[in-house]
């Protein structure tokens, strides 16, 4: 069962030397309940939004967590108990033309499942042309208190960094051909604080166990090339490679890009023809 509200007011008219196209306010408010009828976490969030007349953007937001039931987190295990938090966040997007464009976006998160700390995310992009361009988007996120589910009725609790880095090189040749190149990194750097246990009353309490640190590491490349023999008539050829790296041993965040790169676990090329008969 879920009730949702959104409502938003807007502003336009602007004079002619004003730099803002659009003033709008927005209000979200979701509520859930599971099939037997408890309430899960729901939110209150305020949005405000300014939209530029040389079509950048700058918005900011505060939400509100309630206090619910969480269903998942424990795979089936039992109820978690959690308490309320909030997420404060800007996010700005700069002009769509030009050769240089960016976005981006720094959030400060407390939340009983995800940690207290900050998130930030940076998105330049470089258009050669208009049917040329490279992007590099960085994700990183430094948390302390991070809920992450060990197994059974077992948790730990954990300071998580995150780093999620892409590439992408975007190349429209012609009406015909096309060739795009991605490669991605993704990895976790997480320092064991303390294990936690989930009673019959559904809160987290701690045990005398110790718990490892934990560090994942995960590369992917791909390359593409599609050619149109005609309308609805493709030749695709596309390598790929991936690695990845877990380990329970004390480490660094950059230096888990070698151990990603380096562990192979993929390795493919492939050509496709997609041919329309008819």
């Amino acid at each position: 069962e879920t009730l949702s509200y959104s409502n938003s007011y807007k502003f336009n008219d602007f004079k002619a030397d004003n730099k803002t196209q659009e003033h709008e306010f927005r209000v979200n408010l979701d509520l859930k309940r599971n099939n037997q009828h408890q309430m899960l976490p729901g939110y209150f969030r305020f949005l405000d939004i300014w939209r530029f007349k040389d079509s950048s953007s700058l918005n900011w937001y505060i939400e509100y967590l309630s206090t619910g039931k969480d269903d998942l987190i424990s795979r089936g295990n039992g109820l978690l108990n959690t308490d309320a938090g909030y997420t404060a966040s800007v996010t700005y997007f700069s002009k769509n033309s030009g050769k240089f464009r960016n976005h981006g976006y720094l959030d400060y998160t407390d939340t009983y499942l995800g940690g207290k700390g900050y998130s930030a995310h940076i998105h330049p992009s470089y258009y050669f042309q208009d049917n040329y361009s490279i992007s590099w988007g960085i994700y990183y996120t430094d948390t302390k208190n991070w809920i992450n589910w060990q197994s059974d009725n077992l948790f730990g609790s954990y300071h998580r960094k995150f780093l999620n880095n892409r590439l992408d090189f975007n190349a429209n040749i012609s009406q015909r051909q096309e060739l795009r190149l991605r490669f991605q990194w993704i990895a976790i750097d997480a320092k064991a604080e303390q294990q936690l246990q989930l009673n019959n009353r559904g809160n987290l309490t701690p045990t005398d166990n110790n718990i490892k640190d934990f560090n994942i590491s995960n590369t992917a490349l791909q390359l593409r090339y599609r050619y149109e023999i005609s309308p609805l008539s493709n030749i695709y050829i596309a390598y790929s490679r991936g690695g990845e790296f877990f380990s329970k041993d004390d480490g660094s965040l950059i230096g888990l890009f070698n151990n990603g790169l380096n562990n192979v676990t993929g390795n493919n090329f492939l050509i496709k023809v997609r041919y329309n008969l008819f």
